[in-house]
């Protein structure tokens, strides 16, 4: 969806000061379409992902909104969105064209309504009826944080058309499975290794009815074991399906050795038609240096410190994520924040619960928390476009 301008500071010691780096906001975008003659290029123009905003979404003038199924763009309009974004209107026809698609765009852009909007089209289009217990699309993301965030949003398109979305990974708690057992759900969310071993459990009874999967953030399985494994459960899904099995691939940033070997992992020795939006992002990039005198590392200086980051808090609006490099740092830090602002600040780090860290994500996500600390396990793991800050 069109997100505001983010803004980004980066902590960093060096020598005796501490070092508050930058913010960026993204520019206007450009999507590269296929190549025409190619199998898969056919020149289409480029789409724009979906913004919440007016009550009505017209399919005149649009070639890409046209498109789709008629029901979608009326659930589509009702939950207020308004147009699409560039990189929606140069992927769904690609999409809809039943090709194999990596999408490339900075975050923000609206990939993942550019991949969801034309397989729902699909879905309807093809009489799968809502609810029906079969699985129809897998959805890969790398991180756990980020499948609670896309349910979420998965949830609120794909419910208001009747299909029903579940997580599976490895802190789904004991009465989803089961009921996963029970009743499949149309979507499913999952993480690459939970695929891999949902395939190995179930087998032809509950994979025979997929018809697509998206891997999310697809630059970070690139020259990994994680990848490698990923393609084969890939491959693993299509022979169950009879090579029925469409795939499309997001990523905010691939380099063009990158691009090839996320092909691989895609759709190995297949054409994938590439959808692009490779505009830079502008930054806006501003220093705050905190003194550390002969005490950089002691009390003194990181009271400094946390006075410095409550004071930028203090004058900036909107939501701000903080990211430290330890847990041990980012407890530190939180615990502190919340005595100079007086207004609470929780820490989210791989050792807290499941549930702990689900109910800051929430909270941040909702407003309810203005600022939170994390290390690297919200890396990829928020993708809303209400923060404002990141230090």
């Amino acid at each position: 969806m069109e997100a505001p301008p983010e803004t980004a500071r980066g902590l960093m010691a060096a020598s005796r000061r501490i070092v508050f780096n930058a913010r960026k906001a993204s520019s206007p975008t450009r999507a590269k379409a296929p190549t025409p003659g190619e199998p898969g290029g056919d020149g289409r123009p480029s789409q724009r992902s979906c913004a919440p905003g007016a009550p009505d979404l017209p399919g005149k003038g649009s070639r890409a909104l046209e498109l789709l199924h008629p029901a979608v763009r009326r659930a589509a309009a009702s939950l207020g969105y308004r147009k699409l974004l560039p990189v929606q209107e140069k992927a769904i026809p690609v999409i809809l064209s039943g090709r194999h698609t990596i999408i490339v765009a900075p975050t923000g852009s609206g990939k993942t309504e550019a991949a969801l909007l034309p397989i729902l089209s699909m879905m309807i289009s093809r009489g799968i009826p809502p609810a029906s217990g079969s699985v129809r699309l897998v959805y890969v993301t790398p991180l756990r944080a980020l499948n609670r965030d896309l349910e979420v949003r998965i949830s609120r398109l794909a419910g208001a058309l009747g299909y029903t979305v579940m997580v599976r990974h490895g802190d789904t708690p004991q009465s989803l499975r089961r009921e996963f057992k029970k009743k499949k759900p149309d979507i499913m969310i999952t993480t690459p290794e939970s695929l891999g071993l949902l395939i190995s459990v179930y087998g032809q009874e509950v994979w025979s009815t997929v018809r697509w999967i998206v891997v999310d953030e697809i630059h970070e399985l690139v020259e990994s074991k994680r990848g490698v494994e990923l393609a084969l459960n890939i491959e693993k899904l299509d022979r169950i399906t009879g090579g029925r099995l469409q795939r499309i691939g997001l990523s905010a940033t691939l380099s063009r050795g990158s691009l090839e070997e996320a092909k691989g992992i895609l759709a190995h020795d297949r054409f994938v038609a590439i959808v692009e939006d490779p505009s830079p992002k502008r930054y806006d990039i501003r220093l705050e240096v905190v003194e550390g005198g002969d005490d950089q590392l002691g009390t003194a200086f990181w009271s400094r410190a946390v006075k410095k980051i409550a004071e930028i808090v203090r004058r900036e609006k909107g939501s701000i994520l903080v990211f430290t490099n330890t847990r041990s740092t980012a407890e530190y830090l939180a615990a502190s924040l919340t005595r100079e602002l007086g207004a609470e600040v929780p820490a989210h780090h791989g050792s807290l619960s499941r549930h702990v860290r689900e109910a800051a994500e929430r909270r941040f996500r909702e407003g309810d928390l203005r600022v939170l600390v994390a290390t690297s396990s919200l890396e990829l793991g928020i993708d809303i476009g209400s923060v404002s800050l990141v230090i």
